[in-house]
Parts: structure tokens; C-alpha cells; sequence
């Protein structure tokens, strides 16, 4: 009868050590598959752009701020003015390629009118969607990220070492465009000449008709 009891005690222990080591092996399968899903997670969120900060469309202009688009009531609060003979109907969703040009003393900007409404509006009540400088231009231009532009002095290779690589390049033997897209209607494009006499002949055009 002892025999008997001893054996079955035996026979026990094996199952209680066997059951063990189950639990053991599965909590470890369990750890290293939690590791490997925190792997993943880390590699696809640094594979995740960050932004270009151009797209925050904050331009400053002779030291004041703006965010493009924004109100022609802000240029005005700045001495801007157009000619009243010039403050037609614009309808709503419209821009105006050939508008009137922003005056101020012997300063003008060579702007686009936009209505992002669903109604018909004064231009001198819509907003600025589109602004170009040229090579000869009199204004200060601060770019997002403190990016000063000076046409006369400014090469591709400065844009791209601050902005990073263009969404596209266009290259002929007097310039070079680059243009960096946000959509279809919001849009930053640089021309840069190649030949240090020609280069006043450069332009930045800041888009964004939203």
C-alpha cells in the first residue's frame, strides 16, 4: 500500500513540474511578441514625416506677420491701399489673376485676390491667396523658419538645405524652379538664375487658395 502511495505521489510532482514549465514557455512567448510589436510601432513612427514648415504659411513682410491667406483688411492696416476704381464684384470661389496691386507710399505687392465665401464681395473685403516677390524687390521676406529671401544672394542649394528635397525641379540653362506642394492650390515656388548678372530676375510665389 505504501508503494502504491509513493508512486502515485511521484507521478504528481512530475505533472506539477510539467505544468510549469508550460506556463513558463507560454508567459515568454507572450513577453517577446509584446517587444516585437513596440519595434514596430517605434520604426513606423519615426518613418513618419514631419511636416515641411513652409506649410505653415506664415510669411513676415517688412516685419509684420501673416498667414497666408489672410484678410486684405491686414495689408490696409498697414497703409495698403487699391484703387477704388479698382474694387469690382468678386464672386465666391473665385480668385482674380489680373487684380489690383497693394500700394503703399513708393512700396506695392504683387498680390491675387481670393473669395473663399459662397457670396459676391468687394476684393478690398476678400483675401490675399497668392503673393510674389521679385529679385528687385523692396520688401524684407522672412520665410517660415526664419528663412531670410534674398533673391540676389540666394542658391538651390540653401532652399534645399532648409526645406528639404522639392516635390519638383525644374532645370533649363538660365534657371532653375523648385516648387514645393502642399495640393494642387497651395504651393511655394522659387526660380533662381544661374547667371550672377540675372539674378534680380528671380521670384518666390507663395500659393494657397484655401
Amino acid at each position: 500500500m505504501k508503494r502504491i502511495i509513493s508512486l502515485l505521489l511521484a507521478a504528481m510532482m512530475v505533472a506539477l513540474m510539467l505544468c510549469s514549465c508550460s506556463a513558463n514557455k507560454a508567459g515568454n512567448g507572450t513577453s517577446s511578441g509584446t517587444a516585437g510589436n513596440d519595434a514596430v510601432e517605434s520604426v513606423e513612427s519615426e518613418a513618419k514625416e514631419e511636416p515641411n514648415v513652409l506649410f505653415t504659411w506664415k510669411i513676415k513682410i517688412d516685419g509684420v506677420e501673416y498667414t497666408l491667406p489672410f484678410d486684405f483688411s491686414e495689408l490696409a492696416a498697414q497703409g495698403y491701399a487699391i484703387n477704388p476704381k479698382y474694387d469690382q464684384d468678386l464672386p465666391g470661389h473665385k480668385y482674380m489673376i489680373m487684380g489690383p496691386t497693394p500700394k503703399k507710399d513708393d512700396l506695392s505687392l504683387d498680390v491675387q485676390f481670393w473669395n473663399p465665401t459662397d457670396d459676391t464681395k468687394k476684393v478690398s473685403e476678400c483675401q490675399i491667396g497668392q503673393i510674389s516677390f521679385r529679385g528687385n524687390s523692396k520688401h524684407e521676406v522672412i520665410l517660415p523658419g526664419d528663412f531670410k529671401y534674398d533673391a540676389l544672394t540666394l542658391t538651390v542649394d540653401d532652399i534645399i538645405a532648409k526645406y528639404g528635397e522639392p516635390d519638383e525641379k525644374i532645370d533649363s540653362d538660365d534657371f532653375i524652379i523648385i516648387t514645393y506642394k502642399q495640393d494642387v492650390y497651395s504651393s511655394i515656388k522659387f526660380t533662381v538664375y544661374k547667371d550672377e548678372a540675372k539674378k534680380d530676375y528671380g521670384s518666390l510665389t507663395l500659393q494657397n487658395l484655401v
